[in-house]
């Protein structure tokens, strides 16, 4: 029997109806979802459109696993991301106010030893770094910082299952 799971708010229009698609697109196997609200507000527009923004179709996304949160001071950035797979092509819309590039790279990439390189932080910020960091040399670019924290650890779930 499976375990039913329900997301209540007041209007089950944003939150609650993203958290639903999102649990039926990565653990229908085991578990029904459900939202609801104590009001009818109607599927909100805004919830959609920020799925949509991140290239994901919620119902044919599965999710491999959580990873650690990477905490970021500069930013107060609190990173919480995850390891997803499907099969459909991610089509990703860069926000310029938040994302400066989007670098698709081969998984293979990030096992070249070449790749992993340390460079003065001078060299890859505005800000003055003047300290060698660690940083992922892909595509021509240099990735550091938190997306190199994540990478790294991608990288090491998937050594420990070859």
């Amino acid at each position: 029997m499976k375990k039913r799971v329900l997301f209540l708010c007041t209007g089950n229009s944003c939150r609650s109806q993203m958290a639903e698609g999102l649990g039926k697109s990565l653990w229908n196997q085991k578990i029904e979802w459900y939202s609801a609200g104590i009001e009818k507000h109607g599927l909100n527009p805004l919830a959609v459109k920020a799925m949509e923004e991140i290239g994901i179709d919620i119902n044919k996304v599965q999710l491999i696993r959580k990873l650690q949160n990477v905490y970021v001071p500069p930013s107060n950035y609190d990173i919480s991301p995850f390891m997803v797979y499907t099969e459909n092509e991610l089509k990703f819309i860069k926000d310029t106010n938040e994302v400066k590039e989007i670098i698709n790279v081969d998984l293979e990439q990030l096992f070249i030893d070449n790749n992993i390189v340390k460079t003065k932080g001078s060299q890859i910020s505005n800000r003055y770094l003047n300290t060698l960091v660690p940083a992922y040399k892909l595509n021509g670019y240099f990735v550091w910082g938190a997306t190199a924290m994540i990478l790294s650890e991608v990288k090491d779930i998937i050594k420990s299952v070859l």
